[in-house]
C-alpha cells in the first residue's frame, strides 16, 4: 500500500513562506486525493456572479476548475510515489492554485478562471477561516 502526505495551504500572492499548514492528509494514496481534493472544493471552490448592469441576466463563474486541480493533483501525486515519503504541497492564491512536490516533479498551476481575477478580491476567493 503506497503512502501519501498532502498539504493543502492558503497562500495569497506575495506572502511570505508560512511552515504552518492550513490542512495535512496523510494515508492510502486513494482516500487521501479524495480528501484533498473534497477540502480543497468545500473550502476555496467559489461560484462568483457577475450583474450585467441594464440586463436581467449575469454571469456565474467558478473560480477555478476543479477538475484540472484535481487532474494536476493526481499527477503530482504519482511523481512523488516514486520518490518514498515525499510530500505533495497545494497552495491556493487569488491567481491560482500551485501545486508542487519535492524532487524533480515540475510545479504545476493552475490559473484562475480570467474573470475572477477582474472581479477582484470581494468577489473571488474569500480569505480562509
Amino acid at each position: 500500500m503506497s503512502e501519501l502526505q498532502i498539504d493543502v495551504q492558503w497562500r495569497p500572492e506575495g506572502a511570505v513562506v508560512n511552515l504552518d499548514h492550513d490542512k495535512s492528509f496523510r494515508g492510502n494514496r486513494a482516500a487521501v486525493l479524495a480528501a484533498a481534493v473534497a477540502y480543497i472544493e468545500r473550502n476555496y471552490l467559489t461560484l462568483i456572479t457577475i450583474k450585467h448592469p441594464h440586463r436581467a441576466e449575469s454571469t456565474r463563474f467558478w473560480n477555478f476548475a476543479l477538475s484540472d486541480v484535481e487532474t494536476a493533483l493526481g499527477q503530482v501525486a504519482a511523481g512523488a510515489g516514486s520518490q518514498s515519503g515525499a510530500p505533495v504541497w497545494v497552495d491556493v492564491g487569488y491567481q491560482s492554485v500551485v501545486i508542487s512536490s519535492c524532487g524533480e516533479m515540475p510545479i504545476v498551476r493552475v490559473p484562475v478562471h480570467p474573470p475572477a481575477r477582474a472581479a477582484g478580491r470581494d468577489a473571488g476567493l474569500a480569505s480562509p477561516p
